[in-house]
């Protein structure tokens, strides 16, 4: 309760989900790159965070690769450095947790989308006529519809076909920065 946030209610949760199938069954898309930056820019943007909120950190990628690792390496070089709270998520899990959050609770959340098109082998959904890989996309394309929707207004961070490498290649970079 100390974030406003009613764990009993699914605030726009329930609406990321009907985007979701509404992505999946339609097979439309939207162009989630419309509110992107360059993940040098992500610099840029801490340094013009309010230091009151927080941010959120959601991305979808397989977790047995190196990519949830590096993103909390990321997550904890940027917090330590601009002293703000990282949240950080890896879908679709965040849509049904800390999407309450995200959606219902205050407004003084800065939200990141990482994407990528490379989340590993591409596995058909038994008995359905979409992939994995189809139904992350309409999970990023939902969400990111919500929160635009509930102008909490999510930028995108596009990690590409090799998400590892360019983590690894911007870590190094703090790194070498003094971060």
């Amino acid at each position: 309760m100390l974030t406003g946030t009613n764990p009993f209610d699914q605030p726009d949760v329930q609406l990321s989900k009907n985007e979701t199938n509404y992505f999946i069954e339609s097979n439309e898309k939207i162009e989630i790159l419309d509110n992107q930056i360059s993940i040098d820019e992500l610099i840029d943007c801490f340094e013009n965070l309010d230091k009151n909120g927080y941010v959120g950190f959601l991305y979808f990628t397989n977790p047995q690769s190196n990519v949830p690792n590096l993103m909390n390496s990321l997550a904890c070089t940027l917090s330590l450095k601009f002293h703000i709270p990282i949240i950080q998520a890896i879908g679709p899990n965040y849509l049904h947790s800390l999407g309450q959050l995200f959606k219902g609770g205050p407004d003084n959340g800065t939200f990141i989308q990482f994407v990528s098109s490379n989340v590993g082998q591409d596995i058909q959904v038994p008995y359905q006529n979409f992939s994995f890989y189809d139904l992350m996309s309409a999970q990023v394309q939902g969400e990111h519809k919500i929160l635009n929707l509930i102008d909490r207004n999510p930028l995108v961070v596009n990690l590409g076909n090799e998400p590892e490498k360019k983590l690894e290649k911007f870590i190094e970079k703090l790194k070498l920065a003094g971060f």
